[in-house]
């Protein structure tokens, strides 16, 4: 192994690690203005479509139970 591939492999590696690292404090950071509380949310899949149902009437976050499903 030549000292290119493994200098790309340990940046791959550093760039993804630290990509995850940067959406998980990201959700985490969402999470406390949409009042989702992560460790408990079963369906992580629709963790966007949770978040982006969240909507601001006149500066306060409506829950998600107060939006109708259509």
């Amino acid at each position: 192994m030549s000292s290119n591939t493994r200098n790309k492999i340990i940046s791959t590696i550093l760039v993804t690690s630290s990509v995850w690292l940067m959406a998980i404090a990201g959700a985490y950071y969402v999470s406390e203005y949409a009042n989702i509380n992560l460790p408990t949310l079963n369906k992580s899949s629709k963790a966007p479509v949770i978040i982006a149902k969240r909507v601001i009437n006149e500066g306060e976050l409506i829950n998600e139970g107060d939006i109708e499903e259509k």
